[in-house]
């Protein structure tokens, strides 16, 4: 195996931030949900996790997948 097919071979990670306007944070989740079924499915998929906003200020959801 040469070095390209071996840096193929290494996990990456996304980090994605979203800020979900007032009154769409249940909206949001929904998707997010079917999302995240449909991540897991994918061939090679480690893992998916979603971080909440704090209770106070803006609705920002980060995704790290």
């Amino acid at each position: 195996m040469n070095a390209t097919a071996k840096a193929d071979e290494q996990p990456i990670t996304v980090v994605v931030r979203r800020r979900v306007k007032p009154g769409h944070e249940a909206e949001f989740e929904t998707a997010m949900r079917e999302f995240i079924g449909f991540a897991l499915a994918s061939p090679g998929h480690l893992d998916i996790h979603v971080l909440r906003p704090a209770a106070t200020g803006p609705a920002d959801y980060t995704v790290v997948d």
